[in-house]
């Protein structure tokens, strides 16, 4: 009897675990692109304000983290960044997926140098699909070598989830830093009383 009742039970939950649906996890990792064509309406890199691009991703262990390793090299459609409007960048591959920036802006870099930092969202496509979306960061750098005139190169780096914008501090660590300074006041004032 007491084998029966495991037997059936067991029959439950297999009935039950097959028909659950499973759920993806958000997509993490990086995924680094370069570029196959570049058109700037400037041949300044200071004085660019649009620029189209058609991206390719790169591959190996340097170029790809977390779920994107693997993914083949592609070339994207052709894409157009706006500086005055970085909000409104996106890309998108049916086998990659679909980045759409909800927010953009240029960090200060040196001399010949530009780059962008845009977070957004990204819906995987159909290579990525086990994941679901997560919220992502494009960090795109150019780099005009011999000035005005000279070549313009193109990389970025994209992060799922999104990852902050260089030079800024995580929030755990400027946690910790006040903790630490907090500390440090209360010693220095306790031991000013005790030596009164």
């Amino acid at each position: 009897m007491r084998k029966t009742r495991y037997a059936l039970l067991a029959g439950v939950m297999l009935s039950v675990m097959a028909g659950a649906t499973v759920h993806a996890g958000p997509i993490a990792g990086s995924q680094a692109f370069g570029e196959t064509s570049l058109d700037a309406d400037s041949t300044n890199l200071a004085a660019i304000t649009q620029l189209t691009v058609s991206l390719v991703s790169s591959t190996g262990t340097t170029q790809q983290t977390g779920d994107y390793v693997g993914f083949p090299a592609t070339i994207f459609a052709s894409t157009t960044l706006s500086t005055a409007s970085l909000n409104t960048f996106s890309f998108s591959d049916a086998a990659f997926g679909t980045f759409t920036a909800n927010l953009g802006t240029e960090l200060v870099s040196p001399v010949n140098t530009r780059t962008f930092y845009l977070t957004g969202n990204f819906t995987p496509g159909t290579a990525l699909s086990s994941f679901s979306g997560n919220t992502a960061s494009l960090l795109i750098s150019l780099n005009q070598s011999g000035g005005a005139g000279g070549a313009i190169g193109f990389t970025a780096t994209f992060n799922t989830p999104a990852a902050p914008p260089p030079g800024v501090p995580e929030p755990a660590s400027m946690s910790l830093t006040g903790i630490g300074l907090s500390l440090i006041g209360l010693f220095l004032g306790y031991r000013k009383k005790s030596c009164k």
